[in-house]
């Protein structure tokens, strides 16, 4: 029977995960050159080529975007908003609003070192579950080689993962880290944390996922220890998105529950 029902809640818990929301900020490496950076913005179900959503979208059916949309170098904070473009993501279900992004000299794409690039999307509602969904996400880009804002926190007053391990020099096979903080900078004892793989090709140009799936181990959940620490082990090349669920202070938006997500993306690297 311990066995039995030791299965079942396996099959729950990967079912559970192979259905989550991610807000993704994608380009195809996250180790660059040149001077400029293409990124397509989506809100989706990376593993599966699921469902994907309008960004921002609330109860009464408007399309709110994002809040904020920023980059940190150097400490420095670059507002990204206007740079935004407005355009469509399609999967194997459908398609809906998303955006593109060009990280220039325009807005801030100078010299060398970490830019994480940070987004807070207006608070989505989630007919299905009758809540709304808000991920505060963040990701990483280096140029030159030179470290310099990996570590430190970019997303003051919202919840964030903290990498523990450069999010772009992480192997397949090897141990990531992190840590989950609330809005406040604390760690999240025990935070429920969703991973998902961008288990397909992503066409920039065509702004959609493209090919077959990579791999039917593309989802899955950890907790984070009482420190709010865990570990993951990367187990094939490319994008991993970490979702620390309802990591953020805040949990009501307009009179409903909301669960204020601390996404965090990190790029495994293939053993060469």
């Amino acid at each position: 029977m311990k066995k039995i029902t030791g299965i079942v809640l396996l099959l729950f818990f990967v079912a559970m995960a192979s259905f989550a929301h991610f807000q993704m900020i994608y380009t195809p490496t996250s180790v660059v050159e040149g001077n400029s950076v293409d990124f397509k913005i989506v809100f989706t179900h990376p593993a599966e080529s699921g469902h994907t959503m309008d960004i921002g979208k609330n109860e009464a059916g408007e399309i709110k975007g994002f809040e904020k949309f920023f980059s940190v170098h150097k400490e420095k904070i670059q507002d990204l908003l206007p740079s935004l473009k407005k355009t469509e993501f399609s999967t194997s279900e459908n398609t809906a609003s998303a955006y593109d992004l060009t990280l220039n000299k325009d807005n801030g794409f100078k010299g060398g070192g970490d830019w994480a690039l940070v987004a807070v999307p207006h608070p989505y509602y989630e007919g299905s579950e009758d809540i709304y969904i808000q991920q505060i996400t963040k990701v990483f880009i280096n140029k030159a080689g030179l470290d310099t804002d990996w570590s430190a926190r970019c997303a003051e007053g919202y919840p964030e993962i903290m990498p523990l391990v450069k999010p772009y020099d992480v192997w397949v096979g090897g141990i990531f880290r992190g840590v989950v903080v609330d809005s406040k900078g604390k760690p999240v004892p025990n935070a429920e944390i969703e991973v998902e793989y961008i288990n397909f090709d992503v066409d920039m140009k065509a702004s959609k996922f493209a090919g077959k799936a990579k791999t039917e181990a593309a989802a899955t959940i950890i907790l984070a220890d009482k420190n709010g620490v865990f570990s993951f082990v990367p187990h094939k090349a490319g994008y991993w998105g970490f979702a620390a669920l309802g990591a953020g202070k805040t949990k009501k938006f307009a009179g409903k529950e909301l669960s204020q997500d601390a996404v965090l993306w990190i790029e495994a690297m293939p053993v060469k």
